[in-house]
């Protein structure tokens, strides 16, 4: 080939305008040329394929009103340095608005070539961008990705580890690090099962392999010994790990660490076995109803209290079970504690055991109707029946003693009220019935003066015998052995019409004096003495009314007056009435005593015909 022919064809082509025309117009890049402010001059066709103008179109218009007001800094301060020929910068990324408003990615590189004698003109080349910015943006974007599922993976709270095929570790977050003490570097690029022994029970490491190589997944509980020697339970999930073309490439485990809540358990177990025993060996019995007070739940020790099976209680009222006489009670008690206005929690009745027998029981119930565990009434409730029989014993013999009591009070009383009476009769009266006869016989011999001043001693001495005698058959009646009760009510009754203003009568219509004992007597008696004292003492009355009566259970005296009367809460403190009381408990009857101020007083003594007392030696 003729090297010199060769040589004057390019030098011929290159001096042909059409050379640079063409080489220009078939450029990828677009080429612009502008003043110093940025005014287009010139522009090639090839901004048609970049941003759809025709050069025509943007010719004598500012290249900045093309740029995106995000990149207007940038673009402005690149112009002038290079303008000012102190570029900082070869290349700019910006957006330039095409004919459709849209904006696309440039890559934009600009020339001085204001001095230069052919161009005179600021040089733009920027060529289409966008693929490149694009694929820099996804690449970005997988990049801010792949930091947020890194930091996901350090963050969540579930154990994560990752494996290829072949069980060697290629992922291995914080948490199975905190767990195991074991850090990334230590166990990536390991097989897993050299890293940590965990223990998949009742499963091999092998067989959960196969599992999730057949299955896809796998579930359960995973324990291995921890960092701290301590032993950590995990609930585990392990499955495959597929890329995106579906194709298996690892393992995924995902652990939830679940060793407070195994310990919990272990502790609720322990703690539930302490309780169960607790309540089947308990002395009280334990029940649980509804509202309505059907039994829901019945607890092991009721048999121990009651004789029933659990199971043959549930479903009944505990109604069922409440003697009737205390049903009433129970009842109210019940609906009280239902609606929270229940005072006391504690009550006794009578509760029907297995065996058909009524046996006390000491209750206490507890509102958990609110509660959302037990949704119930709990009802706890114990045998009283030996400790009510020990109470009443021990009442009782309180009775007995105070009866002694009384008794030897009374006797004591009635002893002293016989040698008084006989002391008045026999020795004070008779010294008196002397001194009357020796004062009659002077009688006979005096005149004058010391006959009258003898016939008025007469006259008292003969009044204090008589009061004398009066006194004496109060205190030791001499009647009630020959003509009975009634009729020494009757002459008592007498005596008073006879001494007092007031009217008295007394009724015994319907008594039968045969068939109480003498002591029984002797008490009415002094009863009727001492309230009929008590009237002439405190009532002012003008009437009094005494009525004894008797039946196949009692005796039953009524004393009424039409006094000033009292409040019986502050008269009970006077010795006449507690007399009263006294003599009417010894024979183990009641005194009720109704009175109000202004209203009189009625006074009524219940004894029973049998007292006890039949065979006592108490002699009055």
């Amino acid at each position: 080939m003729n090297t010199s022919a060769t040589r004057t064809k390019e030098q011929d082509l290159q001096n042909n305008p059409l050379f640079y025309k063409n080489l220009i117009s078939e450029s990828l890049d677009c080429i612009i040329l502008t003043n110093e402010e940025g005014i287009v001059d010139f522009a090639t066709s090839s901004i048609s394929e970049i941003l759809g103008f025709i050069p025509d179109e943007i010719i004598g218009k500012k290249v900045f009103d093309f740029v995106h007001p995000d990149d207007q800094a940038l673009a402005n301060s690149t112009f002038i340095d290079e303008v000012q020929k102190n570029p900082r910068v070869k290349f700019i990324s910006i957006r330039l608005q095409n004919k459709n408003n849209q904006y696309a990615w440039c890559l934009v590189r600009g020339h001085n070539m204001l001095n230069n004698q052919h161009v005179g003109k600021m040089v733009i080349y920027f060529s289409d961008d966008s693929l490149l910015k694009a694929a820099e943006d996804a690449l970005v974007e997988k990049e801010k990705k792949l930091q947020m599922q890194a930091t996901i993976l350090n963050n969540v709270t579930d154990l994560i580890v990752t494996t290829d095929m072949n069980r060697v570790v290629t992922s291995w977050n914080k948490v199975i690090e905190r767990l195991s003490g074991i850090t990334e570097e230590e166990a990536v690029g390991r097989r897993f099962r050299e890293v940590i022994d965990a223990d998949y029970f009742p499963f091999t490491h092998d067989q959960v392999a196969d599992i999730v190589f057949k299955e896809g997944v796998w579930k359960g509980e995973v324990s291995f010994t921890g960092s701290n020697k301590e032993k950590k339970y995990l609930l585990h999930t392990i499955s495959l790990l597929r890329d995106e073309h579906g194709e298996s490439i690892g393992l995924l485990g995902i652990g939830k660490d679940i060793t407070e809540r195994k310990k919990a358990e272990a502790s609720l177990q322990k703690s539930e076995l302490f309780y169960r025993n607790l309540i089947s060996n308990s002395l009280d019995g334990i029940i649980m109803t509804n509202a309505e007070g059907i039994i829901t739940y019945s607890g092991p020790s009721v048999t121990q209290v009651s004789g029933f099976k659990p199971e043959n209680l549930l479903g009944r009222s505990i109604m069922e079970f409440v003697h009737p006489d205390d049903a009433d009670q129970a009842l109210q008690g019940f609906k009280a504690e239902v609606s929270g206005e229940s005072i006391s929690r504690y009550f006794e009745f009578r509760v029907l055991n297995a065996q058909g027998h009524w046996i006390w029981m000491s209750l206490r119930a507890h509102n958990l109707l609110n509660n959302p565990i037990f949704k119930s009434l709990v009802i706890y409730f114990s045998d009283i029946t030996e400790q009510r029989k020990l109470s009443q014993q021990l009442i009782d013999q309180e009775i007995q003693k105070q009866k002694l009591l009384t008794e030897a009070t009374i006797t004591g009383q009635e002893k002293e009220r016989q040698q008084i009476g006989k002391e008045l009769h026999d020795n004070i009266n008779q010294h008196l019935t002397t001194a009357r006869l020796y004062l009659e016989v002077a009688n006979e011999k005096a005149t004058g003066e010391i006959q009258e001043l003898i016939r008025l001693s007469l006259k008292n001495i003969g009044g204090m015998i008589k009061e004398i005698r009066t006194l004496s058959q109060s205190l030791v009646p001499p009647t009630l052995g020959d003509i009975g009760l009634v009729e020494s009510i009757q002459e008592l009754c007498d005596s008073l019409k006879r001494a007092h203003t007031f009217s008295v009568d007394f009724v015994s219509r319907h008594f039968d004096e045969s068939s109480i004992t003498e002591i029984m007597k002797l008490m009415l008696f002094r009863i009727v003495q001492e309230q009929v004292n008590n009237i002439i003492r405190h009532s002012h009355a003008t009437e009094v009314h005494i009525k004894l009566q008797s039946d196949a259970e009692s005796v039953i005296l009524t004393i009424q007056d039409n006094g000033t009367g009292f409040d019986p809460g502050k008269a009970r403190k006077r010795m006449g009435l507690n007399n009263i009381v006294s003599r009417a408990a010894l024979m183990g009857g009641k005194a009720d005593i109704k009175a109000i101020p202004g209203g009189g007083c009625t006074l009524i003594i219940e004894l029973p015909q049998s007292t006890g007392n039949e065979g006592n030696d108490m002699k009055l």
